[in-house]
């Protein structure tokens, strides 16, 4: 029983982890395109899609850690 519930806590440590890394990751880029963007560089949406592709291979991974 005890073994059972250390392992759904480990589990959501791991969850939350990782979906704390993703909105840094999110949060970080979302900066650093808006200050690019303010400077009179442009942000392709390459650059954006690509990011996006990122986190979705995130989000796989963090399923298949998950299961």
């Amino acid at each position: 029983m005890i073994s059972l519930l250390l392992l759904f806590f480990v589990e959501g440590v791991k969850e939350i982890l990782l979906l704390k890394l993703v909105t840094h990751l999110i949060v970080t880029k979302l900066i650093f395109f808006f200050f690019l963007g303010r400077k009179g560089y442009h942000v392709s949406t390459l650059s954006v899609s690509n990011y996006l592709s990122t986190f979705e291979l995130t989000h796989l991974l963090r399923k298949q850690l998950l299961t």
